[in-house]
């Protein structure tokens, strides 16, 4: 495969992962376009046609950067939202009743619930 198809590929498959939000597949094809890069690079001067997929490539990176850092801030705001409703869901799993010391001991697997019983 010429370097101009390897560049193109790489920039494919950025794209595609990073559209579907892969990101572990993402993180497979960074390291590899590493290694490649290293070995494309030593192969010489680019060719304008080479130069012009770099840059496709280039963008494709820059753009599953940007995707990236859109689905962390996401995941950032539904840990955000999660954690403001906490005291809530505690009101709702212990129905409304003030947590015992028992309670407590129950939930750390401490104290089997025949002794609680008892």
């Amino acid at each position: 495969m010429s370097r101009e198809q390897q560049l193109l590929d790489f920039a494919q498959r950025l794209r595609s992962v990073s559209r579907a939000g892969e990101w572990a597949l993402l993180a497979v094809t960074d390291r590899e376009l590493g290694v490649a890069w290293r070995r494309l690079a030593l192969q010489g001067g680019w060719t304008p046609a080479e130069q012009t997929a770099l840059s496709t490539l280039r963008q494709a990176h820059r753009d599953a950067v940007a995707r990236c850092a859109a689905a962390s801030d996401e995941v950032r705001e539904q840990m955000k939202a999660l954690v403001s409703r906490r005291d809530g869901w505690m009101a709702y799993a212990t129905d409304g009743h003030e947590s015992t010391p028992q309670d407590s001991a129950l939930a750390a697997g401490a104290v089997s619930t025949s002794k609680v019983n008892a």
